[in-house]
């Protein structure tokens, strides 16, 4: 079965709002399908945040606002038009950044108090390697593809910080973007990824 993806233009673009220090999409707040960008030179996917800037911030925010332990964190909305540079890499305008500690001395997350006692923030887990229980199911994803951590976690079946641990200790490899830096993952090195582990 194909799957459906959304098409960005200049009419209807999408937005990724990145935690740039982590390096993940934030996609906590309402799930929407992955955007595509197809070209002669490349075809590239990635998850969608928000198809809107104001749903984008609001998405931000209640993020910050549930992760106030991640203290280290900044963050960047970036809209996608649907358009390609002369390299064949999907274009990004940068619209807003905020780091965690200007949140905080802004009071830009809300009140702390007004968090439910399974919302305040804790102090982040310690992740310890062992065998990911992957999905069931061989990643149906080309292998010429290059997606982000996120997307990638998704395929494999495994949190996404289980992945950055992997990635960190060698156990499978990433490709860094041109311009940005952030981790990507091609899709031959994710299906190998999937089939030693699994």
């Amino acid at each position: 079965m194909e799957k459906n993806y959304i098409t960005p233009t200049k009419q209807r673009p999408v937005f990724q709002v990145w935690n740039t220090y982590a390096g993940y999409v934030v996609t906590d707040y309402r799930t929407y399908m992955d955007w595509e960008i197809k070209s002669d030179l490349c075809h590239v996917v990635g998850e969608t945040t928000a198809i809107d800037l104001p749903g984008a911030m609001e998405a931000l925010f209640s993020h910050i606002k549930l992760n106030l332990g991640m203290t280290k964190s900044a963050f960047v909305i970036e809209m996608l038009d649907g358009t390609m540079d002369k390299n064949g890499e999907p274009k990004r305008a940068r619209i807003f950044t905020i780091s965690m500690s200007q949140a905080l001395e802004y009071g830009l997350y809300g009140e702390l108090e007004d968090l439910n006692e399974q919302d305040r923030p804790h102090k982040p887990e310690t992740h310890h390697y062992s065998k990911p229980s992957l999905s069931f199911t061989e990643p149906d994803i080309d292998d010429n593809a290059r997606v982000p951590i996120g997307k990638a976690a998704q395929l494999l079946g495994i949190h996404r910080s289980t992945l950055l641990s992997h990635t960190d200790n060698g156990y499978i490899k990433c490709i860094h973007h041109k311009v940005n830096k952030r981790r990507l993952y091609q899709g031959k090195e994710i299906r190998r990824y999937w089939k030693s582990h699994s």
